[in-house]
């Protein structure tokens, strides 16, 4: 029962019943992926074409602030064939909501970005063209999913560093490595 109490604390609030309606709140293109705060008043937008992320606020129906995501300072050398993503693909908020965390594609790197001031505090570097994102439950760690590298980059988030990878092509369902 206690598991069952901490799990209901952690979800987020249901949504209003004008946020259910449909009604246009902001007109913002080219998301590729959302964050949302527990209490589901702030969404974190990746907007990938501009390379920046969108903060906006649900309750007020506003954008709050635009943060400039990593750039790229030279496209990879191994760039993904035909597909024409360059910038920031995946967002996570870290359990306290003050750290977001990106990946950006073209700069092969997780960024941890201060909520309160869209400053990038940490650029830690994955395989090539990170694409996808998840973090532990405790915040300590994070798996970046890089497309053209075909693997898995394991982050400390404590020590702000790669602390291993995997293969993608590598892992078996049933958790043993070939």
């Amino acid at each position: 029962m206690e598991e069952r109490n901490a799990l209901r604390e952690t979800l987020s609030a249901p949504v209003s019943r004008e946020q259910a309606s449909g009604d246009l709140l902001a007109e913002i293109a080219d998301i590729h992926d959302m964050a949302i705060s527990r209490d589901a008043n702030t969404l974190y937008a990746a907007i990938e074409n501009t390379n920046s992320i969108v903060v906006f606020d649900l309750g007020q129906k506003k954008i709050l602030h635009t943060f400039t995501a990593p750039i790229a300072k030279e496209k990879s050398v191994k760039h993904c064939g035909g597909c024409k993503d360059q910038g920031v693909r995946s967002l996570a908020l870290s359990p306290d909501e003050t750290l977001l965390y990106a990946t950006s594609f073209e700069a092969n790197a997780l960024s941890v970005i201060n909520v309160a001031t869209g400053e990038i505090i940490q650029s830690i570097t994955t395989g090539a063209h990170p694409d996808s994102l998840i973090l532990s439950r405790d915040g300590t760690k994070a798996w970046v999913m890089n497309r053209t590298s075909n693997s898995v980059s394991a982050i400390d988030l404590v020590a702000y560093q790669t602390c291993g990878g995997y293969p993608a092509g590598e892992i078996r369902r049933d958790g043993d490595e070939r």
